[in-house]
């Protein structure tokens, strides 16, 4: 690989970085030494995919229910209340790693 690029990939969601890794693979790239891939979304399919993909999962539940209470407040008093707030969680697995 040319040092002088860059080498990860932030994929769309999960599925997304399954094909990345499975293209950089048949182009004979090493995943994580030549080339580390990261998802979005902790499919299922991302703890089972070679190598495991790491992946990040956003809570998305209570940001949905401050949202409905934010709408809410808002129909009826007019307020502006603290916007809701993600969390988000990192899963480190095998397709992320230092350069090789």
């Amino acid at each position: 690989m040319d040092r002088r690029r860059g080498y990860a990939v932030v994929a769309y969601n999960d599925d997304v970085a399954a094909d990345v890794i499975a293209g950089a693979v048949r182009s004979g790239f090493n995943v994580p030494g030549d080339l580390s891939v990261i998802g979005h979304d902790n499919s299922a399919l991302s703890a089972r995919f070679v190598p495991p993909i790491s992946s990040v999962e956003i809570d998305m539940e209570n940001p949905g229910k401050q949202s409905a209470h934010l709408a809410l407040n808002l129909a009826e008093e007019y307020t502006m209340p603290p916007l809701p707030v993600a969390t988000a969680y990192l899963l480190h697995r095998e397709s992320t790693g230092p350069r090789q």
